[in-house]
């Protein structure tokens, strides 16, 4: 273990502070974009009451705390070769009550990488486990709030945004726990999948109660080590979304897992798997080579089951230097021909999507509507929210100004709402003009018409950020 922190950095210690805020070393100058420009990362653990700015009203039922997770790392060693899958995961919260923004706080997730890099005190769990920036994936199960980056066990987090301890549900899980976690609302029972590099088994399925009791883990085979599948949800089923992102078959017991590449003769599989028979063989179709970013909703089609997703692939197939570009993706109607067990791809827009996000307080296979953001949106021209009606295939676009740069917007459900349009789309953006970050609140329903509000934040947040809403019962 490396030796205790000093200074400022002794803070991430859990020990209690003289002062809330942390100040963080600066960065070396750099042109590395994942560290400069709207990317580059705040130096400071913050707190802060305001001052806010707001335009417009925010609407009643708008009450709560938005969490938020993305990238920050603590120290680069060398920002040429910084990536920010490597930063250290930080989380954001604002919280709104009685109609008015009241708090804005920041703070690092006490991770593996941290421990390991400043001697800070661990958090309790078996963090040997654990993934080592937990700063991809924010998701709320079985009442606990978990960071995660797919590479170990996740770390479970307080509503004041501290660390409280590597998540293994009381040692159920002791493999790692994948980024792509959908929830089953009726029933509360959280599916995600973990890859594990040191397999075989490569990939595992997991259930996990609402009550935080794990149900179910199932084995996947797979020839190799691969990125993490996309994971959709029906209500009999769920279906995997096998990437042709992955190692070498290994060809003997002693051979060496190969560095992750793109396979132009692999395509891509999807596998269903019943929820009654979990232990049974998973059944496979094919399409041609990609890789799906993440399953935004389901529907049960004419041949079979039908998922809409963001999916990208190369321009020609033989492009062995090909790499899925992020969480990108173009919105396509994947569906499974059962009796050939193959997959019809069909594309819904020709517009290069950067997230997808439903409501999710409704089931994937009853949802509606899906929200997104372009490729675009990192200040260029051009750039769109969109809302998708995926019954009749029709959309809605709000257009972007150029000075903004906007993340993964997220619907937050009306507390008197019954569908998944009633409700508000809320989006965080970063104003180039002024470097401010703004979050800013549409109408769902009235979705291409002029913001209902928009709230300056005191303090500025990097882009690159994604995370959830809490409703007053979940986190007071």
């Amino acid at each position: 273990m490396a030796p205790a922190a000093s200074g400022v950095l002794a803070s991430l210690w859990h020990v209690p502070r003289t002062s809330p805020d942390l100040e963080l070393p600066a960065l070396p100058p750099t042109s590395n974009p994942a560290l400069s420009g709207w990317r580059t990362p705040i130096r400071a653990e913050t707190t802060s009451p305001g001052p806010f700015g707001v335009a417009g009203a925010l609407p009643p039922g708008l009450e709560g705390r938005l969490v938020l997770l993305g990238p920050n790392p603590v120290v680069v060693p060398d920002p040429s070769s910084y990536d920010a899958r490597d930063g250290d995961g930080m989380l954001h919260a604002l919280e709104i009550r009685d109609g008015a923004p009241v708090e804005q706080r920041s703070r690092l997730i006490v991770t593996r990488h941290l421990v390991e890099l400043l001697g800070a005190r661990a958090p309790s769990g078996p963090l040997e486990a654990a993934g080592p920036v937990a700063s991809r994936a924010l998701v709320k199960l079985a009442s606990r709030l978990v960071a995660l980056d797919g590479e170990g066990l996740g770390y479970r987090v307080g509503v004041d945004l501290s660390t409280a301890c590597v998540e293994d549900f009381d040692a159920m899980l002791a493999t790692p726990m994948g980024t792509q976690v959908v929830l089953d609302p009726a029933s509360g029972d959280a599916w995600f999948l973990g890859i594990d590099p040191l397999g075989p088994p490569w990939l595992r399925l997991h259930r996990l109660s609402h009550q935080g009791i794990m149900l179910d883990t199932v084995e996947i085979e797979m020839p190799s080590w691969l990125v993490e599948p996309a994971l959709g949800l029906f209500h009999d089923r769920v279906v995997i979304a096998e990437s042709s992102i992955a190692s070498p078959v290994p060809r003997g017991d002693d051979d060496v897992i190969g560095a992750l590449r793109f396979d132009p003769a692999k395509p891509t599989r999807l596998g269903t798997l019943m929820h009654d028979d979990l232990e049974a063989d998973v059944s496979w179709a094919t399409m041609e080579p990609g890789h799906v970013a993440c399953i935004g909703a389901t529907r049960h089609g004419p041949s079979g089951p039908t998922s809409f997703a963001l999916r990208s692939s190369p321009a020609q197939a033989a492009d062995s230097g090909w790499w899925p570009p992020g969480d990108r993706g173009f919105l396509e109607r994947l569906e499974i021909d059962a009796s050939t067990r193959s997959v019809g791809v069909v594309r819904l827009d020709d517009l290069l999507l950067d997230s997808l996000r439903g409501d999710p307080l409704v089931h994937p296979e009853d949802r509606r509507f899906l929200y997104a953001v372009t490729a675009l949106r990192a200040g260029d021209e051009g750039a769109l929210l969109v809302k998708y009606d995926v019954s009749d295939g029709s959309a809605e676009r709000q257009a972007i100004p150029d000075n903004l740069v906007v993340d993964e917007p997220q619907f937050i459900r009306d507390p008197e709402g019954h569908s998944d349009e009633e409700g508000w789309v809320v989006v965080h953006a970063l104003d180039r003009s002024n470097d401010t970050s703004q979050l800013i609140v549409l109408d769902a329903t009235g979705f291409g018409g002029r913001p209902t509000s928009v709230v300056t934040l005191p303090t500025r947040l990097p882009t690159g950020i994604r995370g959830l809403f809490l409703s007053p019962e979940e986190y007071r």
